[in-house]
């Protein structure tokens, strides 16, 4: 299907508007959404919302900070309970969330950490100093990936017969 990455590139400027969200590929459209907050802020207080389609197929990325959890809670909370509520977090960061961060979590992010669609992302040093690179990943964050990858599949909708 199509995949859609939605980041800023670098922050937006004051009063600008976000660029149109792409076509849609059909039903099996994804979308990727990094929680920072210039992107975020900018879907949440402007009318470009139509980037959150209902019922559209989300993984939200997040780090395991307070700001990012808090972050992730109003993204969640606008994208509706229909998505929300199918929606998978790839949470990056240590195996152990530091208190702060757990209780910082509200209700949408503690339903879907309930219902198992959070995925934790592992810290990697090489990644994070490197970037990609055609180096295998390490296992963990390889292993991390089939996990979300499964559960895009799980929500995949049903295809029209031919």
């Amino acid at each position: 299907g199509q995949l859609d990455i939605a980041r800023l590139a670098q922050p937006p400027v004051p009063g600008s508007d976000l660029p149109p969200p792409p076509q849609s590929g059909g039903d099996d459209r994804l979308l990727v959404v990094d929680t920072g907050w210039p992107l975020t802020t900018a879907l949440l207080h402007t009318d470009r919302r139509e980037w959150l389609n209902p019922g559209q197929r989300v993984v939200v990325v997040t780090r395991l900070t307070v700001p990012a959890v808090r972050q992730t809670e109003h993204l969640l909370a606008a994208l509706g309970p229909e998505t929300c509520g199918e929606a998978c977090v790839a949470a990056v960061g240590p195996n152990r969330w530091p208190r702060a961060v757990e209780a910082s979590c509200g209700p949408n992010l503690r339903r879907l950490q309930t219902a198992g669609r959070l995925v934790r992302i592992p810290m990697e040093a090489r990644l994070e100093a490197r970037g990609l690179t055609p180096d295998a990943l390490p296992r963990s964050v390889a292993t991390a990936g089939r996990e979300l990858a499964a559960l895009l599949v799980a929500s995949e909708p049903p295809k029209e017969p031919r």
